[in-house]
């Protein structure tokens, strides 16, 4: 498998995992926020439905040094910030074909020598910017959810945030020592 597929597969599975976890949300819970300052729950699942694919699309577009890439996330983030959450699941269907329609044209080479640029003003390689940016922005929000969804009395342990399972019945779990 190449590196394109091994990333796409790595960002497809953040957004599958977000789906999961956003269905053990406790009702009431959009609101909520864990500190004065800190996204609502309801924020960062805005966020979540599109930095994915805006990310990518940017950095694959020659990155932050590119105005229009810039007047483009700015414009995806306002029409994210409006979606119908009840569409949650629906909407990150979306993300992974963008995502997917982005990366469909590169191979591993391109990933390894076009050069982007990070919002900061760093110039790296598209492979860089996409592992430590894109990828981890979905790993991290998918990881703060899980977290956000258990301090709101979601009944999750770690194989939902990683694996999208829940967990085994206590009996069976008993057996397995």
């Amino acid at each position: 498998m190449a590196f394109k597929e091994y990333l796409l597969n790595a960002m497809i599975s953040d957004l599958t995992l977000c789906q999961h976890l956003y269905e053990k949300i406790p009702e009431g819970s959009m609101d909520k926020r864990p500190l004065e300052g800190m996204r609502s729950t309801k924020e960062l699942l805005h966020y979540i439905a599109f930095i994915g694919s805006a990310s990518v699309e940017t950095y694959v577009n020659g990155g932050w040094a590119k105005p229009e890439n810039i007047e483009r996330m700015k414009a995806v983030r306002e029409t994210t910030n409006n979606i119908d959450l009840a569409n949650f699941v629906a909407i990150l269907d979306e993300e992974k074909k963008k995502l997917t329609d982005v990366l469909s044209p590169l191979n591993d080479d391109d990933l390894l020598t076009m050069e982007t640029q990070q919002p900061w003003g760093t110039k790296v390689t598209l492979i860089e910017a996409l592992l430590n940016n894109s990828l981890k922005y979905l790993a991290s929000y998918r990881l703060q959810l899980f977290m956000y969804a258990k301090m709101w009395g979601a009944e999750i342990v770690t194989s939902n945030a990683w694996r999208g399972v829940d967990a085994k019945p206590k009996v069976v779990a008993e057996a397995v020592k």
